[in-house]
């Protein structure tokens, strides 16, 4: 619809379609005979049709716009797919995501009318291509407008609010490469952000002490994205950015007074995901609406449950998949030990059995790493503060499946967008940090690390298990003679 024709085409069929699927749903019901609701794959054909003779029932309304909004191209991209990667206006996308809506509502009460049609499960803004984007990613990591992305966060809000369904971590939710809509949003901005960080940092010094400076080049000099950045402030990318870390941490009060510690703790409940961009911006002392703390502070509160956000970055989950209706999402003063799941692996745990691993992913792995490695910076004593029940970060991570070498994997930040801290794998940065960790006992199940390493079980690799148990021996060899008398 959206590639064939143009925008204002585009518009008036949405808004036509939603009229009349309005129109007769009040004045003839829900639809009744689902046998009747065919649908075509041939768009354009269909179209035709529907200039020629105007459809009678609410059926026929709900068939066309089924056909215009699921219809896919052989790459899997629907017509808000395709309106994205052209950067539509606002007035498209509110008009294909309100017919959607009106679909959505009136799509029959149960599985069978969704068979029946072919329909999607899942809202049309949620609905992947064959490489995994979302309409939601293809508008963040393309450049389209601020208004455009904030439209698509209003609605997963208004799905979540009218009781439509939880679709906020879609924010999360990655492609076939790992590329999730947050990630592509911040990467886009990138370089607009960290100049304009700095100028304004640079600007808030010169503030207090007389004498700031301020940056500025000149626009044929900016790169492509650059320039499309610059259309809005500062302000705009940072209150955007802010509403989808909300989204993917609902449960992380209070929601609309942020402080710094608070915004900390969101990055570190989403550490595998979580760009490192957007912790060191959540520290700059010149957010609007946000109370500052400096770093060291901000990294060291802890939660309702003794938690630091060391804790909660080793402990987050991989958020890759759409599985949020039944997905209860963790809450600061809520720990992940509280999961019926994790309780039942942690029992047997306890009663011998092996644990299971949750670091199976290289990629979020090594985001991982560089999340830890800055609270670290922030907060260097925090590998020696155990965990609730006992365990020290060092042995939780084992426990978890970390391994000892550096998930080999490349990054997707270009050059010079690694930290040189995180080169090393998780484990050796929190043994960096508190070396005597090597040697512990686990208090869960009075394994040393080596032999608790041994214990996981999950990886997506085996040699992963080897690779930490032996990594943990080749560093502190006595333990061999220790284990053997414990």
């Amino acid at each position: 619809m959206c590639s064939e024709y143009g925008w204002d085409e585009a518009s008036a069929l949405s808004r036509t379609l939603l009229a009349g699927i309005e129109e007769r749903w009040e004045a003839g019901g829900a639809p009744r005979d689902f046998s009747r609701l065919t649908f075509t794959d041939n768009i354009g054909l269909r179209w035709r049709v529907w200039k020629t003779s105007s459809p009678k029932t609410v059926e026929d309304w709900l068939d066309l716009a089924h056909d215009q909004l699921y219809f896919k191209d052989p790459y899997g991209n629907s017509a808000l797919h395709a309106a994205c990667f052209n950067k539509p206006p606002l007035d498209v996308v509110d008009c294909l995501l309100d017919l959607a809506r009106a679909f959505w509502d009136r799509r029959g009460p149960g599985p069978e009318w969704r068979e029946a049609r072919g329909a999607d499960v899942a809202p049309v803004f949620a609905a992947a291509s064959n490489d995994g984007s979302t309409p939601l990613l293809t508008a963040t990591s393309t450049g389209c407008d601020t208004t455009v992305v904030g439209r698509f966060l209003t609605e997963i809000e208004r799905y979540n609010e009218t009781g439509r369904g939880d679709w906020r971590g879609l924010v999360l939710v990655a492609d076939g490469q790992g590329y999730h809509p947050l990630q592509g949003y911040l990467s886009f901005h990138e370089s607009y952000i960290r100049r304009h960080m700095a100028d304004e940092t640079i600007g808030a010094a010169g503030g207090r002490s007389g004498g700031g400076r301020m940056t500025t080049r000149t626009t044929d000099r900016l790169s492509y994205k650059e320039q499309v950045s610059s259309d809005h402030g500062l302000s705009d990318y940072w209150s955007l950015s802010l509403r989808m870390l909300c989204l993917a941490t609902p449960g992380i009060h209070p929601v609309k007074d942020q402080s710094t510690p608070v915004l900390v703790h969101r990055c570190a409940s989403i550490a595998p995901h979580c760009p490192p961009l957007l912790l060191e911006w959540c520290m700059t002392p010149f957010l609007e609406g946000v109370e500052w703390i400096p770093a060291d502070s901000s990294a060291a509160v802890r939660d309702g449950k003794g938690r630091l956000p060391l804790h909660r970055a080793i402990e987050a989950k991989d958020r890759s998949s759409l599985t949020f209706d039944n997905e209860r999402l963790d809450r600061l003063g809520v720990s992940d030990v509280d999961d019926p799941e994790h309780n039942h692996h942690r029992r047997r745990t306890r009663e011998g059995a092996a644990s299971l691993c949750r670091y199976n992913n290289p990629m979020l792995e090594r985001n991982r790493a560089r999340i830890v490695a800055k609270l670290l910076r922030w907060h260097p004593s925090a590998a020696s503060v155990p965990f609730p029940d006992g365990r020290s970060p060092f042995v939780q991570a084992v426990a978890l499946g970390a391994t000892w070498s550096p998930a080999r994997t490349p990054s997707r930040d270009g050059p010079g967008g690694g930290d040189r801290e995180s080169t090393g794998s998780l484990l050796r940065l929190l043994w960096r940090h508190a070396p005597g960790s090597l040697v512990e006992t686990d208090p869960v199940t009075g394994l040393s690390p080596f032999m608790l390493a041994a214990t996981v079980v999950g990886h997506a690799d085996d040699r992963d298990a080897v690779d930490a148990a032996y990594g943990l021996l080749l560093n502190e060899p006595e333990l061999i003679t220790g284990g053997g008398e414990a």
